[in-house]
């Protein structure tokens, strides 16, 4: 009496030699193109309509899910490669502008959520 008959084709063993070959090292499976940090519910609050304008315009983007420190927000968007990030702050909100940041280059500027749109729709 045999109890099972089955096939393996080293699937685990295929994605190891492709891991090491660094065949996945390109592929991007995130198309966020901004991240809108969330410090405050003050923050969440003004960040909510941005979302949806940006969203309106088919532009992909997402707020942090939780109040946190910037420092980990920064890092979530870098390692998700998220190249933009919208920085809204007590400043911000005063002025009702956003701080933009750039994730390559490090550059950040007061803009006006038009501004930041048209600059994410070239």
């Amino acid at each position: 009496n045999v109890s099972g008959v089955g096939i393996s084709f080293g699937l685990d063993r295929m994605y190891d030699v492709m891991n090491e070959l660094n065949l996945f090292q390109n592929i991007s499976y995130n198309n966020t193109k901004v991240l809108i940090t969330n410090f405050d519910s003050k923050a969440e609050q003004f960040a909510l309509p941005i979302l949806q304008q940006l969203r309106n315009k088919n532009i992909a983007a997402e707020i942090f899910h939780q109040s946190d420190k910037l420092k980990k927000q920064l890092k979530y968007a870098d390692d998700k490669q998220i190249p933009f990030v919208i920085l809204i702050g007590e400043n911000e909100i005063k002025e009702n502008k956003v701080t933009f940041k750039n994730m390559k280059t490090g550059e950040q500027q007061l803009l006006s959520v038009e501004q930041v749109i048209e600059y994410l729709m070239k």
